[in-house]
């Protein structure tokens, strides 16, 4: 079932022209205190399928070294659920590798019940 939100915030991230085989980063303050219930990762609008990524808050890993993007979602309908708790000085931090064949342009959202 998916979470119904009380105070919905998103914080968005964007790669764009991200080369085949290329990679990708983002380190930045959230900015938004709450709980973190979804991370939602697109590639030129789609569902990744080959593509890698590892996250971490604040130094603490969501991953375990390269996880599939696809295992995040690209919908809260498919999405894993998490229940992150985070301030306005978390620090969110990614490395992906572009492995979909062809150039993409990286999508990321954080979907934040916030406080």
């Amino acid at each position: 079932m998916v979470y119904v939100f009380k105070n919905l915030k998103i914080k968005h991230f964007e790669k764009t022209g991200v080369a085949d085989g290329g990679s990708f980063d983002v380190e930045e303050k959230i900015g938004i205190s709450g709980v973190l219930k979804y991370i939602l990762i697109n590639m030129n609008g789609s569902r990744p399928t080959k593509s890698t990524i590892t996250i971490l808050l604040d130094d603490e890993p969501i991953t375990r070294d390269r996880t599939l993007c696809k295992l995040f979602g690209d919908s809260v309908n498919v999405a894993i659920e998490l229940d992150k708790r985070v301030s306005d000085t978390t620090v969110f931090k990614c490395e992906g590798v572009n492995k979909e064949g062809a150039t993409v342009d990286v999508s990321i959202d954080l979907l934040i019940d916030a406080v």
